[in-house]
């Protein structure tokens, strides 16, 4: 069994402002880095494996943060870690889109799946990046041995437990279709900033929730 830690990143100032920021590139605010550094604390002692970050920088700057108590892990990017694109949307509020483009703003929140902010991404292009993501970084350690053999003896390997730096719209995937199987719950669930949801794989594959 494969722990996984899929932790959101601290907040920015402009999510604090309520702004849209898919793909901008944005740094933690000055709380955001508070939050970064307690939820680095609480991890601390947790013996982890790997850790891997959204390229974008309050990904990062949240992973550094929670690196500092695990000096010999280096953190791992990927861009298939980011956050929903949002186009001409990214740095507007809901009610700035609202007031601009109002029609599109409903059909994008009615149906996701299929329509796209414009010059944006569907939640078919999130998808894919999330299944790309874990294909080639989370499901080799799901798949592994468990145990191995030296001499008579027989032990157990330790059972790993990866942190995944990443944003809003891909824990609401992680829930919506690893956990619940169902695309149509993606907008059921929500984590806030600084905060994780924990998920255990097995080597069949199956997700489930599962605690530290």
């Amino acid at each position: 069994m494969v722990k996984v830690i899929w932790l959101r990143h601290a907040v920015t100032a402009e999510n604090l402002a309520k702004q849209y920021i898919g793909h901008y590139d944005a740094p933690l605010s000055n709380k955001g880095v508070s939050q970064a550094q307690q939820v680095a604390k609480f991890l601390a002692n947790q013996p982890l494996t790997a850790i891997f970050s959204s390229d974008l920088m309050r990904a990062k700057e949240t992973a550094a943060i929670v690196a500092e108590f695990h000096p010999t892990l280096p953190v791992q990017t990927s861009s298939d870690l980011r956050e929903v694109f949002f186009g001409e949307w990214e740095g507007l509020t809901y009610q700035e889109i609202e007031r601009m483009d109002r029609e599109r703003i409903y059909q994008f929140y009615d149906n996701p799946w299929n329509v796209a902010p414009p010059g944006g991404e569907k939640l078919l292009e999130l998808q894919k990046r999330l299944e790309q993501f874990v294909n080639k970084e989370i499901s080799p350690y799901c798949t592994q041995t468990k145990c191995y053999s030296s001499g008579a003896e027989e032990r157990l390997q330790k059972e790993p437990i990866l942190l995944v730096v990443t944003h809003g719209g891909m824990l609401r995937l992680v829930s919506a279709l690893l956990l619940e199987n169902d695309p149509g719950r993606y907008f059921d669930s929500s984590i806030g900033h600084g905060q994780f949801l924990v998920t255990c794989c097995g080597e069949d594959g199956e997700w489930e929730t599962c605690n530290l």
